[in-house]
Order: structure tokens, then sequence, then C-alpha cells
């Protein structure tokens, strides 16, 4: 990974020259700092402002892809410019506008996700700092407040809990959680490739993804060779071309496309 300020100038170049720049964003830790827990990722007033002068430029498509339920993050965020979209949990439920698309793939999982939840909470129950986020289609199992020998009790028990359901569902871990998702081939990699061929048909956009989780490595690796991935934070590994260290770096990025 190039550091983004140090090579700004090649990267102001490429998007200079793009007709049109599909750019998106994951929300925690990109958007907002990583905090003790989801309801306290508030968006800063100034990110807001800079996301909207962004939303109101039309070289600029902007989307939201979030691991949250599309209920969340969009309140989260309650940026309804035209053209804005937003895709929780992964890609799996999209809004663009008034108009929701839930992914039909995962009906026939949720009886086991709502299976598991309540499972995964009687588990959770007795352990300081874990519990269960139900965003309906998916679940996570946090444990980011926990002590590290709550965190230990933890793992031992949920892999024992989750294990007769591995074949039932895809398990996948972030910062701190745990996800239960439903066995299908989709992640925000997957969405990220299909909001690029929506567009596609019109034109080709330049687009640009910027996230700071393992999940987001799924869409920088869905990335074709022309396009921007940049990772957030202070890991050394990961499929994007360049990094920003913070949530600060990452508005002063989005100031600068807001100016193109």
């Amino acid at each position: 990974m190039k550091p983004l300020f140090k090579n700004y100038k090649t990267l102001k170049a490429t998007l200079d020259k793009a007709q049109k720049i599909l750019l998106l964003l994951d929300y925690d830790g990109t958007l907002t700092p990583i905090v003790a827990h989801p309801d306290l990722a508030v968006l800063h007033p100034s990110m807001k402002a800079v996301l909207k002068k962004i939303a109101k430029k039309d070289k600029i498509i902007l989307g939201i892809v979030s691991g949250r339920s599309l209920k969340d993050v969009y309140n989260k965020l309650k940026l309804t410019s035209k053209g804005i979209f937003y895709a929780g949990n992964h890609g799996l439920e999209m809004k663009t506008g008034s108009k929701i698309v839930v992914s039909p793939m995962v009906r026939p999982h949720l009886k086991t996700i709502r299976k598991l939840e309540k499972l995964a909470s009687k588990l959770t129950k007795n352990i300081p700092g874990a519990w269960v986020e139900d965003k309906n289609l998916t679940l996570s199992v946090h444990y980011r407040q926990c002590k590290e020998k709550d965190a230990k009790i933890l793992e031992k028990s949920f892999n024992k809990l989750i294990k007769p359901w591995l074949k039932k569902i895809r398990l996948t871990t972030g910062k701190m959680v745990w996800e239960i998702r439903p066995p299908v081939k989709w992640n925000k990699g997957e969405a990220v490739k299909w909001l690029i061929e929506q567009y596609s048909n019109r034109y080709t956009p330049l687009p640009i993804y910027i996230g700071d989780d393992r999940t987001d490595e799924d869409a920088f690796e869905a990335l074709p060779d022309w396009g921007v991935g940049i990772y957030v934070g202070q890991n050394n590994k990961s499929a994007a071309k360049y990094k920003l260290k913070s949530v600060p770096e990452v508005k002063k990025f989005l100031q600068l496309l807001s100016k193109i």
C-alpha cells in the first residue's frame, strides 16, 4: 500500500480523467471511529457536511456499503440527496431513493438466523461485555467490551455452539466480532461488483472503495485493476492500493474529492 497523501498527485490525475466516480464508503472505522458500542458511532457534523457536498456533485455517485442493517446505517447518515444509495448487511439489502431491495437468496435461511439469535443471546447473557446485534438478515456477536478472560470463555462457548450449524450458515470475523450470515455467495465484494455493473451500461465509472475491516478486503479484491482501494488503519497488509491512517485522514481526502 502507498500512503495516499504522499501519492496524491498521481491519484489526482486519475480522478481528473474519470468521467464519473463511483465512491463507495464503509461506515464504522471509516466515517466514524471504532467505539465501544455500535450505537455510539455517531457521524460528526463536519463529516456529514463534506458527504453532503460530495452527494451534490454530478461527477460523483456516492454509496455507503456497511455490515450494519440497512435501516441502521441509513438512520446514522440520513443523507437523502438524489442518487445516493445504501447497502446494508454487506449488500444483502439496498436502498436507492425510496426503493428498497432485499436479496431473495437470504429468505430460505431466515429461520436458521432467528434460531441462532435466541441461542447466541442466551450464551452472551451471562458474559459481561458480550452482546448480540440482531440485523434481521444477519447477526453479529460482539465481544469488544469483554475482559480478556471473559473473551476466552465466550470464544470457547461460541465455537461449541456454532459448530453444528456451520453447514447452514456462513461465519466470518471482524474487529472483535463474529458475523453469522446466510450461506450465500454474497459479501461486500459481490455488492461492489454488482454496483459497478449497474453503472457500466451508461459509462465506465472509476470505482473507489474506502474501508477499514476484514470484510472490506472482499471489496478491495473485487475492484477492477483500474479501481482504487483505500484502506483505513494501522495494518500494513491489505489488497488496497492506498492507505489512510485514520478517520480524520478520510475526511481530509473526502474534502479534496468535494472540490474536484
